[in-house]
């Protein structure tokens, strides 16, 4: 009887120190997990905002009636939407080549990033959404593309999954500067992460 106390004794000191240890390495694989999710996302929309024009830049909601706002301070969204000059939405940044505005972006469509359902990050290229012409991308515009995108019309891809917040801002005191927020989240064997990232991009001006 003594002997089994004793081994019983141990096991719960054993148990005690190990599974500590295991779900702090179950809390670290979730942080992991959020951080490189969300880096490869926030690096492509920093890249893609770099390179439009600070005023044109949208905060929508999602579906077939879509509605657009210029955000002037933080607030949750569904989806962002602005004018981009890479072709197809992913290749070659396109430059005018001739005529008075020879060097300006050559401004293919509205890009828009948006959070399904699922609460994974995707985005998808809108060429051609009503109303567009160039970089002088209205919310009517936005709108249009933001619903094309999260109904189908065009085709989105996922890129970051467990996204719970988007947002951007756009300091109308500070001309070129677009602010960023976005939330990540993973789960590993019980251990949830919320991981916040926020950036400051340098815009174009019109």
């Amino acid at each position: 009887m003594t002997v089994m106390v004793i081994v019983g004794l141990l096991m719960t000191m054993i148990v005690a120190i190990i599974l500590p240890m295991m779900r702090s390495q179950n809390r670290t694989q979730a942080k992991l997990d959020t951080v490189q999710s969300a880096a490869v996302a926030l690096y492509r929309i920093q890249r893609d905002l770099r390179q439009t024009y600070y005023d044109g830049t949208w905060a929508c909601t999602t579906g077939s009636s879509a509605s657009c706002t210029q955000p002037t301070t933080f607030g949750t969204t569904s989806a962002i939407a602005f004018p981009s000059a890479y072709k197809n939405g992913i290749g070659q940044f396109q430059l005018q080549t001739s005529g008075s505005s020879a060097g300006q972006p050559n401004w293919q469509g509205v890009m828009v990033y948006w959070i399904d359902s699922t609460g994974d990050l995707r985005w998808a290229f809108d060429p051609a959404p009503t109303g567009f012409t160039d970089e002088h991308v209205t919310s009517t515009t936005a709108a249009k593309a933001v619903a094309d995108a999260t109904t189908g019309v065009v085709t989105g891809t996922e890129i970051a999954a467990n996204v719970q917040q988007l947002a951007v801002a756009i300091d109308l005191t500070k001309p070129n500067i677009i602010s960023l927020e976005m939330q990540a989240q993973s789960t590993e064997n019980g251990s949830v992460n919320k991981t916040t990232y926020r950036s400051d991009v340098l815009g174009r001006n019109n």
